[in-house]
């Protein structure tokens, strides 16, 4: 098997993608080991190689992860202020909290080791808790961060593609049991589907269209 589905869905403004872990042919769920993943088939970095291909490097990302991983990634702990400016960041700054076990890490536009770093290590450890992934948007308004960290620990909100659309970013994703879920603008989503299928040829695989429901992570 060589088909990678992946699911779309557009509204008037925004669209998503469900983007697996593994390949299939598009219309059942597989049953887990029935098929290659995409680690066998793109090797140990594939989740690093779809993120590049969605994520602009030039825009602050706000990265949402497990304490543990986060200091596995060996970033900076610089205490983050109760609201951070995405286009005033100069450095990244972070806010745990311990009782949750969740770090949430503000990343600058450009900085390339640090982003490389988060590439890296989102989706290391998604089995039963979400990363979650923010990029600013244009002229963006100040993130709040306990706001940000109460919706990405609410899995009642993270679910739900009507509170999803309403986040202060450009784009937002989530990393969940064996699924990268991708909203962003409806003008880029070609573009993403282009680089995506690019990446599909390099691993000698064929970009075929997912189920709907399968488009974005629901809580099992």
């Amino acid at each position: 098997m060589n088909t990678w589905p992946i699911s779309i869905w557009r509204d008037r403004d925004r669209a998503y993608l469900g983007i697996p872990d593994y390949l299939g042919d598009g219309y059942f769920p597989p049953e887990p080991g029935s098929v290659p993943t995409l680690e066998e088939v793109g090797g140990e970095d594939w989740t690093a190689d779809i993120l590049r291909v969605l994520l602009p490097t030039e825009r602050a990302w706000a990265w949402c992860t497990q304490s543990a991983v986060y200091e596995r990634a060996g970033l900076r702990n610089s205490k983050a202020p109760g609201v951070v400016d995405p286009d005033q960041l100069a450095a990244v700054v972070t806010h745990s909290r311990l009782a949750h076990g969740t770090t949430l890490a503000f990343v600058p536009g450009h900085s390339a080791e640090a982003q490389q770093a988060v590439m890296n290590w989102a989706g290391a450890d998604t089995e039963q808790l979400p990363d979650h992934i923010w990029v600013a948007p244009d002229h963006a308004q100040p993130w709040d961060v306990d706001e940000i960290l109460a919706w990405c620990e609410d899995s009642a909100q993270w679910t739900n593609l009507a509170s999803v659309a309403k986040r202060p970013a450009e784009r937002l994703l989530i990393l969940f049991d064996r699924q990268i879920s991708c909203a962003l603008p409806a003008a880029a989503v070609d573009g993403a589907m282009s680089r995506l299928g690019e990446l599909a040829t390099r691993w000698k695989l064929r970009v075929i269209p997912g189920r709907v429901d399968d488009v974005w992570v629901t809580r099992r």
